[in-house]
């Protein structure tokens, strides 16, 4: 990643899989497979309607199926790698689907793994709409970002400012951690599933670091933790 050159989300994903040289990797939302591909290591994706066009790694999987089916039926010892170094939650454009899939995903990884959520940082108040929109939609999965930092404060949480719609770095997990299943419901009524105004702050990404910034950030936690 240069200076100064537009950074995409696959381009953040390709750099962090460098960098993390991860044992299992597990996606949710292949779509056409753009960002799976990027996985050389063993690798899961979950989708219901998956429409890959691209060539896949040799030791990709894609499960056709939802997210809440997939993470009722399996667990850590039933993975197809050693561990889940690395997760990429691109699913269904709704926050709840996003927390839902988050308390999943940190259920099968262990401590060390990071996890990423695009389409954080909408550039408009249209592509935030939960009802989905012509043309490019992030839903409202940047509420994501408030509701991990207001009920899991001990995670170490990073908005990054990435092309076209920004992502979520999240690492420090606890698996055994039951804080957002246990308050779920009671998050869902706090955060009421209806349109709610984006923030300033979200749609101008006052808080967003270049993703330079995020990967050196990531770098020292891996090697003081």
């Amino acid at each position: 990643m240069g200076v100064g050159a537009v950074v995409t989300r696959h381009d953040f994903l390709a750099t962090l899989h460098t960098q993390l040289q991860p044992r299992g990797y597990l996606e949710i939302g292949v779509q056409h497979g753009y960002s799976l591909r990027l996985a050389s290591c063993p690798a899961v994706g979950v989708d219901p309607d998956p429409k890959v066009v691209v060539p896949l790694g040799p030791h990709a999987t894609v499960v056709p199926s939802t997210s809440d089916a997939y993470f009722t039926t399996v667990n850590a010892t039933q993975l197809p790698f050693a561990a889940l170094d690395l997760a990429f939650i691109d699913g269904m454009h709704l926050y709840e689907y996003a927390l839902r899939d988050f308390i999943g995903v940190e259920r099968l990884a262990h401590a060390g793994a990071v996890v990423v959520f695009d389409d954080v940082l909408p550039r408009n108040q249209v592509e935030a709409a939960r009802v989905q929109c012509p043309g490019d939609w992030t839903g409202d999965v940047w509420r994501i970002e408030p509701v991990l930092r207001a009920w899991r404060p001990d995670l170490h949480i990073t908005l990054v400012d990435t092309d076209p719609t920004g992502v979520l770095v999240v690492y420090g997990l606890e698996p055994a951690s039951t804080v957002l299943a246990d308050e779920y419901d009671e998050i869902l009524r706090h955060w009421p599933l209806a349109d709610v105004p984006v923030p300033p702050d979200v749609l101008h990404r006052y808080h967003a670091v270049p993703p330079e910034m995020a990967l050196a950030e990531i770098e020292d936690w891996r090697t003081t933790a």
